[in-house]
């Protein structure tokens, strides 16, 4: 089994095989921040396919040795989308339906997630109706927040 720090034995790679244009080869795709990867390893080149995917995977386990943290970049876990309504990455509201399709009242709740150091995925849920809206929310943003000086040493 790989190590956990390690890529799958293919992530990042793929095989073009286009019989069109004689095209036969892996290729290397990555992305970090506003670094963007793509690299050929052609069998012709390297001779064979076995080979040519040899040489991918040296490639791609090099340049991912000299990213910081090339899986759950902090950047990724604080880059904000423009779907979020909360502010924070991490961070959303959700109604409980169940109840209110049986008759009942939909139950608004905030919820943080976060990955610890290890990639363990964790998270926290605070009831509207328990904390009001506004608290229920600052709630979910403080545990957030905690998490992510918990693992990278500050927040942001």
């Amino acid at each position: 089994m790989p190590k956990a720090s390690s890529p799958p034995i293919n992530h990042h790679i793929a095989r073009i095989d286009t019989e069109r244009n004689g095209t036969h080869a892996w290729l290397v795709r990555m992305q970090h921040r506003s670094l963007f990867v793509n690299h050929y390893f052609s069998d012709g080149k390297f001779g064979g396919k076995v080979a040519a995917l040899k040489a991918a995977r040296a490639f791609r386990d090099a340049t991912l040795s000299g990213l910081e943290e090339p899986f759950k970049s902090r950047w990724r876990a604080t880059t904000l989308r423009r779907n979020n309504v909360s502010g924070m990455p991490g961070v959303a509201r959700y109604v409980r339906l169940s109840e209110a399709r049986e008759g009942g009242e939909a139950r608004p709740y905030w919820v943080a997630f976060w990955a610890n150091a290890q990639g363990r995925r964790g998270s926290m849920k605070f009831s509207v109706a328990k904390y009001g809206e506004a608290g229920a929310r600052r709630g979910a943003l403080a545990v957030r927040q905690q998490a992510l000086a918990d693992k990278y040493g500050t927040a942001k």
